[in-house]
C-alpha cells in the first residue's frame, strides 16, 4: 500500500490549486455586476414574423395580430427600459416578457416579449426600444415592423350626374352603392352638395343583397357644385367620395384652327382642328367641318381625346387639298347641354409659275 504525501505537501498542492481556481473566475464575466463602460455595444432587437404581419378580415379592425420580439445582449439587458408602441400608442401591456429564453441568441442575455395587439385599416407601425444598463454609458437601440391590415369595402359605385351642366337650380341626383365584406347599413347614408347635408331626404332602395340606389334631388347653385357621397356597413367599415363636379350655367366651347390661315403654292396642307370646352363635355356628333360651304365629312377625324380636370376637349386631324384661290374651312360643335360655336380661317393657294410678259414695240 503505497504511503501518502506528507501533509506539508498536501497542504502546498491545495493552496497552489486554490489559488489557480480564483485566478480562472477573476477572468471570467460576471454578467450580475457590470461595471459602467463593460458594455459598449448596443442591444440587438429581432422581430418573430412566423405569425405574419398582414392580415385581412371583416371588420374595422384586426383583434390579435400575433407580436413576438426577442431583445439579446452579450452582458445585460434593462427591462425597465423596454417600449413598445403601435402608431405610437403604447402596447407594452399587450406584449409582455416571457419567461422562455429567446431562441435566436440563447448564449446572451435575452428577453422574449410575445403577445398580440389590434390593428386599424391600412399600414401600422411597430416600435420597440430597449437599452443594456441603466447607469451610464447607456446603449439604447430601436426597431420597427410594418403590419397592414385590408378589408373588403362598401363601395360608391356611380353618382349620376357627373362632369355635367344645368340651365336650372334644381336636378335629380342618384348615387348607386355596393356592398364589401359586410352588408351596408342604410342608416350611414351621408349626401352633400357643396358641403349641405341633402341625403336625409333621399330614398334608399336595396336593389339586390349587395346593392342599392340612393335618389333624389338636388339645389345647384351658379358655377360648379361639388358632391360628396359616403356609406358604412355593418362591420363600421366605410367609403367617402367627393371627387363629383356639377356645373349649373351654359359656356359655349372653344374651337381653335391651326394653321389660323396661310397661303401657300403647294396643293396639300395639314390641319388640326382642336374643339375645347372648358367645363364639361362637347357633344361629339355636333362638330360639322364645311369646306367652301359644302359639308364635309371624310376629311378630318378624332385624333385624340384627352380630359383636363376642368373641361374636355376632342382634337381631329386631317389634310386639306387646296385648289388654286381661296379655300374655307368652317368649323362648328356645341356642348352636351346646346350652347356652339362657330371658327373659320381661309387658306390661299397661289402658282409659282407666270408667264413671261411681252413686250411690244411701239
Amino acid at each position: 500500500m503505497p504511503r501518502p504525501f506528507p501533509w506539508p505537501v498536501r497542504r502546498a498542492w491545495l493552496l497552489l490549486a486554490t489559488a489557480a481556481a480564483a485566478v480562472l473566475l477573476a477572468a471570467l464575466p460576471a454578467r450580475a455586476q457590470i461595471r459602467p463602460g463593460d458594455d459598449l455595444t448596443p442591444p440587438r432587437i429581432y422581430f418573430d414574423t412566423a405569425g405574419g404581419t398582414s392580415f385581412s378580415g371583416t371588420a374595422a379592425t384586426y383583434a390579435g395580430a400575433p407580436v413576438k420580439v426577442h431583445l439579446c445582449d452579450g452582458l445585460a439587458l434593462d427591462q425597465t427600459s423596454v417600449r413598445v408602441t403601435l402608431n405610437g400608442a403604447d402596447v407594452r401591456t399587450s406584449v409582455p416578457v416571457q419567461g422562455t429564453p429567446s431562441t435566436k441568441c440563447p448564449d446572451e442575455v435575452n428577453l422574449v416579449l410575445s403577445g398580440s395587439v389590434t390593428l386599424p385599416l391600412g399600414t401600422s407601425t411597430l416600435a420597440v426600444h430597449v437599452c443594456d444598463q441603466p447607469a451610464a454609458p447607456t446603449n439604447c437601440v430601436d426597431a420597427t415592423r410594418t403590419y397592414t391590415y385590408t378589408t373588403s369595402r362598401p363601395r360608391v359605385v356611380a353618382i349620376t350626374p357627373n362632369q355635367a351642366s344645368y340651365d336650372s337650380a334644381a336636378a335629380a341626383l342618384t348615387v348607386q352603392w355596393a356592398a364589401g365584406a359586410s352588408p351596408l347599413a342604410p342608416n350611414t347614408v351621408t349626401i352633400r352638395v357643396n358641403g349641405i347635408l341633402v341625403g336625409s331626404a333621399f330614398t334608399y332602395t336595396a336593389n339586390t343583397s349587395t346593392t342599392a340606389t340612393s335618389a333624389g334631388g338636388m339645389q345647384l347653385v351658379p358655377g360648379w357644385n361639388r358632391v360628396s357621397a359616403s356609406i358604412c356597413d355593418t362591420a363600421q367599415v366605410c367609403s367617402y367620395t367627393d371627387s363629383i363636379r356639377v356645373y349649373r350655367g351654359s359656356i359655349a366651347p372653344t374651337v381653335s384652327i391651326t394653321p389660323a390661315g396661310a397661303r401657300q403654292a403647294v396643293a396639300p396642307l395639314a390641319a388640326t382642328v382642336s374643339v375645347q370646352v372648358p367645363l364639361y363635355n362637347v357633344d361629339r356628333s355636333s362638330v360639322v367641318f364645311t369646306i367652301n360651304g359644302q359639308r364635309d365629312a371624310t376629311t378630318f377625324s378624332q385624333a385624340a381625346t384627352t380630359a383636363p380636370a376642368t373641361g374636355d376637349a376632342q382634337n381631329y386631324g386631317g389634310t386639306l387639298s387646296l385648289p388654286l384661290g381661296e379655300t374655307t374651312l368652317s368649323v362648328r360643335a356645341c356642348t352636351v347641354m346646346g350652347p356652339c360655336t362657330t371658327s373659320e380661317t381661309t387658306f390661299f393657294r397661289f402658282t409659282t409659275t407666270h408667264a413671261a410678259p411681252v413686250v411690244t414695240a411701239a
